[in-house]
Order: structure tokens, then sequence, then C-alpha cells
């Protein structure tokens, strides 16, 4: 992709340097074989010049960008009045903190309905719990350097006030072992373009195994090691 914009960008260039030479001809700025020849070989160094320059500038923001990847976690949050806020959680040699004052704000106001942090590596989320936002480092960074990811679902629809919504995309990177999902919680999470989820909501699954069943309001799926259970949602 990098290549990709270099080599427009001379194609550009170079379309460019021809007509700007045809002008200089047209004005007779440009005259013999010889002046042709000075003219190409001075915008060839500058071009030169630039493409170093804009080569590793652009390398060195993306050696930073895939630094920063490697050390920080995206972090998002469903706060119980269903606001959804994200951020980073930034790793620095034994300690961590998390880069964004309204997570603070809701961490001390204990306004967190659902927290799950992404890992970097493999694009997988772990569902945590909110006070392991303020708990051990190394505890933490161990869970989610060794999740247990596994692929159960072939397909997962959802059904509401009569519109149907493919949720394979959002939902395959929370399969990992400890999640709860497919909840109404976790369904707004995901989906918050739906402003209204009724009560009368249904999810259509088929597993790996071929196996055809559908889940309401008062299931959610817990991923274990060994694959998923269908749970009972308590009511509030």
């Amino acid at each position: 992709m990098v290549y990709d914009l270099i080599y427009n960008g001379f194609l550009l260039t170079s379309i460019y340097f021809t007509l700007d030479l045809l002008n200089k001809y047209n004005k007779k700025e440009v005259k013999t074989q010889n002046d042709i020849k000075i003219y190409f070989a001075t915008k060839g160094i500058l071009l030169l010049d630039t493409y170093n320059s804009t080569k590793s500038k652009i390398c060195g923001v993306l050696d930073k960008c895939k630094k920063q990847d490697e050390d920080e976690y995206k972090v998002v949050i469903l706060t119980k009045s269903d606001d959804i806020i994200q951020c980073y959680l930034c790793y620095e040699k034994e300690d961590y903190y998390l880069d964004g004052d309204d997570v603070l704000e809701c961490l001390e106001k204990d306004d967190v309905k659902l927290v799950y942090i992404k890992n970097p590596n493999n694009g997988h989320f772990l569902q945590i719990k909110a006070e392991e936002l303020k708990g051990s480092f190394v505890d933490l960074k161990n869970k989610l350097e060794n999740l247990n990811y596994q692929k159960i679902f072939l397909n997962v629809q959802l059904l509401n006030d009569g519109q149907e919504y493919d949720l394979n995309n959002l939902v395959e990177k929370y399969y990992v072992s400890g999640n709860v999902i497919l909840n109404k919680d976790f369904i707004k999470f995901i989906v918050p373009e739906i402003e209204d989820l009724k009560e009368d909501y249904k999810i259509n699954i088929i597993d790996k195994e071929i196996v055809m069943f559908e889940l309401n309001n008062n299931n959610s799926i817990e991923i274990v090691d060994d694959g998923y259970k269908i749970n009972k949602t308590m009511k509030q």
C-alpha cells in the first residue's frame, strides 16, 4: 500500500513534468536537446530527494504505529446508561495506564456494565470485570496473551422488529473462552445503531456441528474451553 502511494505520486509527478516541459518549450525557454537533458537532470535530482524523504517519513510513521499496536490494548466499555466508551490500556515496563479521562471517571462512578479488551496481535476481545482494570498488571496481561479462541458458530442472525441483522463478522472476534455473549447487553454493545431492541427479539444460530437453535432475551452464550453452553439470563 505504501509503495502504491509512492508509485502513484511518481506517476502524477511525471505527468506534471511533461506538461511543464511542454509549457517551457512553447515559451521558448527550452530550445535545444541539451536544455531538455539539463531540465530532466535537475528535476530528477529533486524527485529522488523527495522520494527518499517521503519514504523515510512514511516508514517511520508505520514503525511507530506498529510499536504502539504491540504496546496498547484497545478497551471498549458499555456503561449502565448504554453509552460506549473507548480508550487504550497502555503498558510501559512493569506498569500500565488507561489513556482516557472518561474511562477513569466511569470506573470511579461504578458506571460500567461490560468491559472488553482487544488483543492487537489477533483482534480477539476478552471480557473482563471492571475491577481488573485496577488490579494486577501481570495477571491481566497474561490473560490477554493466552486467549483460548475457537470458531464455534457458522451463522448468527438477529431478528428485531421485522429487521434482519447478520452478526457473523461482529460476533466471531468474541469467541474467546470465558466470554458471555449474545445477551441483550452484548447486542447493544456490538450493534449500537439499533436504538430500540425489542423484548421479543430472536437470534438464530447454526454452530460448527450444523446444530440450529434459537435464543431470546432470556438467554446468553458462555464460551467454555470445549465449546459453548446456553445460559438463562437473570432478569434485573
